[in-house]
């Protein structure tokens, strides 16, 4: 992950012309991964209906095709699903080639699944190294060059090295070293990711973290307990952690 896969999806997804002139309806489901193709049926159903009912497992076929037949619709699947459950996710959604659009996001493949056609499958690359500095210094937002300040030879190849190109990981190394007030600080981050061989991005997530004050530590701790990859209603979240003394 981090190469920018449900960003990208996310930015078209919520465009205005995405939803006013191209579709006539449409549905962004997140789930935890391999869930059940009938779950994954159920989740369509509520986004599309605006509930949070649960219909008969043997309905929701029925109920969705209803609710999509002849429309021009674009759903959005995040999250990891069997190639079993895809294709009753496929069946039960019948498309009626009237330019109705499943986008699928799937992490952690670098090959084209067979049976998915080249013309429908997106890859996105990770940035070569020149992209990497640009959109380091970009969102570092400083007058003058960070590899300016820092004593670093090949900054520019050791930044491409720590991140891989990853945009999350430029991101949030940006991020870290914006919180860092002298040079040599930020020197002391880039020579510890240096040497750190494999996992670079879970390194750059663990300094983050190390980096937040105790309180907001604690709140983002709170996240190991919510299922992966499910959406979390922020007004809930800062109520339950008030109800825990967090906030």
């Amino acid at each position: 992950g981090g190469v920018g896969k449900t960003t990208l999806v996310r930015e078209l997804y919520e465009r205005s012309t995405t939803k006013s002139k191209q579709f006539e309806c449409q549905a962004w489901v997140s789930f935890p991964p391999y869930l059940s193709s009938s779950s994954i049926l159920q989740l369509i159903h509520q986004e599309l209906e605006e509930t949070d009912n649960w219909c008969p497992r043997k309905e929701v076929d029925k109920k969705l095709q209803k609710i999509l037949d002849g429309k021009r619709f674009l759903l959005v699947i995040d999250g990891e699903v069997s190639n079993s459950d895809w294709n009753a996710i496929l069946g039960a959604l019948r498309e009626d080639h009237n330019g109705s659009r499943i986008v699928r996001i799937m992490q952690g493949i670098h090959k084209r699944p067979r049976g998915i056609a080249a013309k429908n499958w997106i890859e996105l690359k990770c940035f070569d190294t020149k992209k990497t500095t640009s959109l380091f210094n970009q969102r570092v937002c400083m007058e003058e060059k960070i590899e300016d300040q820092i004593k670093i030879e090949n900054f520019d190849e050791v930044l491409h090295g720590i991140t891989k190109g990853l945009p999350l990981a430029i991101v949030l190394l940006s991020g870290l070293v914006q919180t860092k007030e002298y040079p040599n600080e930020w020197q002391a981050v880039f020579e510890h990711l240096k040497s750190k061989k494999s996992k670079r991005l879970d390194s750059i997530l663990a300094m983050c973290f190390d980096d937040l004050p105790h309180d907001l530590k604690s709140c983002f701790l709170y996240f190991a307990a919510l299922p992966m990859n499910t959406p979390a209603e922020a007004r809930k979240l800062v109520c339950m952690w008030i109800a825990n003394g967090y906030v």
